[in-house]
């Protein structure tokens, strides 16, 4: 978050990646706005990885929201339909889907302005089951609903699967700019991968080989 306000300040576009991991619905909703205050636009929308070991052990994980739902959170802001004083929810409302409209109240807050979010999310389209491959794209296609409009895919090495990507998000229609994920593997990456050390990412044998 520093580090991209300081960017920003110099002129460069940077892409946040924002991760539901260990951080409450009021937490994201203060780091939007925080965000949005230093003229940041660009979010990566991420659940974010199961904790691992850190301080003391290992930590008690927070996912209070998943990326689609924080994807709607900040739609939300910058439709303006968050208002400024969200208010104590009542035992009714806990049956609400969430992101729906709150019912009007007497004087209730006016909503905040309208934040310039520029909304995305991953995609792995590299699994090689059907099982593991469909959530992948029925996830992707709900985060278009919900406000993504770029898409970032896993780090891979089959371009068969990208043109697949590409195919489904033509068509299904979905309003999508997607991004290929470029990492230029060295001997010690590759083996890293091949080992699968990094959750969501393998290399085949030959290319290992090649590397």
């Amino acid at each position: 978050e520093v580090l991209a306000s300081s960017l920003a300040e110099a002129g460069q576009e940077v892409i946040v990646h924002v991760a539901c991991r260990d951080r409450n619905r009021n937490e994201l909703l203060s780091l939007g706005w925080r965000l949005a205050s230093a003229g940041i636009e660009n979010l990566l929308v991420l659940s974010g990885d199961y904790p691992t070991e850190g301080y003391l052990g290992m930590a008690h994980p927070v996912f209070d929201l998943d990326s689609v739902s924080l994807l709607r959170l900040f739609d939300g802001l910058n439709h303006g339909e968050i208002a400024c004083d969200i208010g104590r929810p009542i035992p009714r409302d806990r049956a609400r889907s969430f992101g729906a409209p709150s019912p009007r109240r007497v004087n209730a807050p006016a909503p905040l302005p309208p934040t310039h979010f520029f909304l995305g999310g991953a995609v792995n389209p590299f699994k090689r089951v059907e099982r593991d491959l469909v959530p992948q794209y029925a996830k992707l296609a709900f985060k278009a609903r919900m406000g993504a409009r770029f898409a970032i895919t896993q780090v891979g090495y089959d371009p068969r699967k990208l043109d697949e990507l590409g195919r489904f998000v033509a068509e299904m229609q979905l309003s999508l700019r997607l991004l290929a994920n470029v990492f230029i593997l060295t001997r010690t990456t590759a083996r890293i991968f091949h080992a699968g050390e990094i959750p969501g990412t393998a290399i085949p044998d030959a290319l290992l080989e090649r590397a």
